[in-house]
């Protein structure tokens, strides 16, 4: 039987709320930058304290903040260690590519910084970006030969993560770095390579929808790379920028969808 949650509270078993409070690395190293770790911390504490006021939780207050100053201690050492900051209140390139990318900004800074993402031409790109970002459902199929062009990609990116994620645990953090999910990428890279859009059946059992939605958000982080690139490596932007062509065409492309000219300027949803 599942304890509900008064019963938890009147025996005393009050659950941590730390996992609940947002500690996303990206804003650690906005704070980081703007008030120094030390300040960030302190200003971070305050504002879970009146998370923790509105929970309505007290019994484990003072527990749950000495959780979250540890925490953000490790995570801080985990941003340090991998270059994104640097003393009191210095903000390194990756530690600002990081925060112009507005979701999964570990995995795809290591990616960038590393050399992966780079290397790739634009099909490629939009399926190693598909593998990043997608969430399969259970029961998603896809045809694995597909994957024979982005073989040595995928390897290298799955390295990378894995790294990254191996950094995590030894900081003595619970491992976060997202590992790749190809369900999508053959769908994905046979459409940016030209396919038509009826004959993806044969590279996922996935539906239409699911497809479309995962190809926009595809495009949408193709964007932010391309424009977190920009004055770093104008190659690599224009890659980034090739890929949304070759993907934001069709059903992906939400402007038909709205009834607008291409000329239309619209980031897809």
């Amino acid at each position: 039987m599942i304890e509900a949650p008064i019963h938890r509270i009147q025996e005393g078993k009050v659950e941590p709320v730390v996992s609940r409070f947002n500690l996303e690395y990206a804003t650690l190293v906005h704070l980081h930058g703007i008030a120094g770790q030390a300040a960030a911390a302190d200003a971070w504490e305050r504002s879970f304290a009146a998370f923790q006021a509105r929970e309505h939780s007290k019994q484990r207050e003072e527990e749950n903040r000495r959780q979250v100053r540890a925490l953000l201690s490790k995570r801080f050492a985990f941003l340090e260690k991998m270059g994104y900051i640097r003393g009191e209140r210095e903000v390194m390139a990756r530690g600002v590519t990081c925060q112009k990318l507005h979701g999964y900004e570990i995995e795809l800074t290591e990616l960038l910084y590393e050399g992966v993402l780079p290397q790739c031409n634009a099909p490629e790109l939009c399926g190693l970006v598909a593998a990043v970002i997608y969430e399969s459902r259970r029961g998603d199929e896809y045809w694995r030969n597909a994957l024979r062009p982005l073989k040595k990609v995928l390897r290298q990116a799955a390295n990378v993560l894995d790294s990254t994620q191996s950094t995590e645990v030894n900081q003595g953090l619970t491992a976060s770095v997202k590992q790749l999910d190809e369900a999508m990428t053959p769908a994905i890279f046979e459409y940016a390579s030209g396919r038509p859009f009826r004959e993806l059946g044969d590279f996922t059992n996935a539906t239409p929808g699911d497809f479309v939605r995962c190809a926009r958000l595809v495009v949408q982080y193709l964007r932010h790379l391309a424009r977190a690139s920009e004055e770093s490596d104008p190659d690599f932007q224009n890659t980034c920028l090739d890929a949304v062509e070759c993907l934001y065409r069709g059903p992906v492309d939400v402007r038909a969808e709205l009834g607008l000219r291409e000329d239309d300027e619209l980031e897809p949803e």
